[in-house]
């Protein structure tokens, strides 16, 4: 189940990407395009945004209905996947994973 919940979101979020690319308005140095709020959009979730990011994050969103919507749809998703059970990691993946990691790390 959560294989197909992150699948699902990984395309909910390609899809809505896609599109919030295609309505990127065109705006002044101190404003935040669309394009840039889907890029911040964790940040801000996350409450990591520096202030005057943060405001100019909502400033545009409450100019904004699409990213309004995004962000909202975004928040949604988190908190859904939040209440998903964790699926148990079989022994053999976990060791096929700690080798991949292994591997990174030696480069």
């Amino acid at each position: 189940m959560m294989k197909r919940a992150r699948e699902l979101f990984s395309r909910l979020m390609a899809r809505t990407v896609k599109r919030k690319t295609e309505l990127e308005l065109t705006t002044s140095d101190n404003e935040l395009t669309c394009r840039e709020i889907v890029e911040l959009v964790t940040d801000y979730l996350e409450q990591a945004l520096l202030p005057q990011t943060r405001v100019q994050f909502e400033e545009h969103i409450a100019a904004c209905e699409g990213c309004t919507n995004y962000v909202e749809q975004v928040r949604k998703t988190i908190d859904m996947l939040h209440r998903l059970a964790a699926e148990p990691v079989l022994p053999a993946t976990k060791q096929e994973l700690l080798e991949v990691f292994r591997n990174l790390k030696q480069g």
